[in-house]
């Protein structure tokens, strides 16, 4: 029993450290990290995922059609997003009908708002403070580096098997729509709200407008439990988030120039 395990592992081993040396697998800087990371879905594979999910979360959801605040969430979005650590995605930013306190992001760097989520927002700033909460997601990579872990031993066997190095990137799109809907780890969040407060700074926008945002938040879910606040499932507590939060934002305003 023991020898047939270690083949396994030994197995796997071997055709991990081969998919990584054949299939274009390479090393690169994140200034939002900081760090060197390994990157196995590239900028461009990863905006082809984000293009093909699209597809089906315009099957599930509507656009908003109204003009003016599909215009509004431009503008902030626009400016919010210059600030990212991250420039090599086309940031765009949607509006969805419904009710749903929520916003969510795509692998490539689509952000997707609902509008009953910007209709909880009492300033710019607070709605700046969510875009920009996703905008951290893409800048970290936090859908593409949760999908590389998640594809797992069964997807790099079948890619060690197949005849093509790099199959199709379908495959990849369901396991993009679950990292995005079953939402992140705790410190992902947590970091995302981190590089949420620098680029608010860096915008012009109030970075309090995170804190009251989700104060407003923290005390709807907490008066009406029947409110679809998605925003806080898969999330850390909100008092934890706003603690840090609060911290980040001193450090930020009080950092030497």
């Amino acid at each position: 029993m023991f020898d047939r395990v270690f083949n396994l592992l030994l197995v796997f081993f071997i055709f991990s450290f081969s998919i990584f040396s054949l299939s274009g697998c390479a090393t690169g800087y994140n200034p939002a990290t900081g760090k060197k990371e390994y990157i196995f879905i590239d900028t461009k594979d990863e905006i082809a995922i984000g293009n093909q999910m699209r597809r089906e979360i315009n099957k599930k959801f509507r656009v908003d059609e109204d003009a003016v605040l599909q215009a509004k969430i431009d503008a902030i979005g626009k400016a919010v997003s210059s600030a990212s650590d991250r420039q090599d995605v086309p940031y765009e930013f949607m509006v969805l009908k419904g009710k749903e306190v929520n916003a969510f992001t795509t692998p490539g760097g689509c952000v997707y708002v609902f509008r009953g989520l910007i209709d909880k927002t009492g300033s710019d700033s607070e709605l700046a403070s969510v875009i920009a909460h996703e905008i951290g997601h893409v800048a970290a990579r936090h859908a593409a580096k949760k999908m590389e872990a998640d594809m797992g031993y069964s997807l790099l066997m079948s890619i060690a098997f197949s005849k093509n190095p790099n199959p199709e990137l379908e495959r990849y799109v369901d396991m993009g729509v679950n990292v995005v809907f079953l939402g992140y780890s705790r410190e992902d969040e947590l970091f995302a709200d981190k590089l949420a407060v620098r680029y608010l700074i860096k915008s012009g926008y109030n970075p309090y407008g995170m804190v009251s945002f989700m104060e407003k938040i923290d005390k709807m879910e907490k008066e009406d439990g029947t409110i679809p606040i998605y925003f806080l499932r898969s999330h850390p507590y909100m008092s934890q988030r706003i603690k840090e939060a609060e911290k980040e934002i001193f450090a930020e305003l009080h950092a030497p120039q």
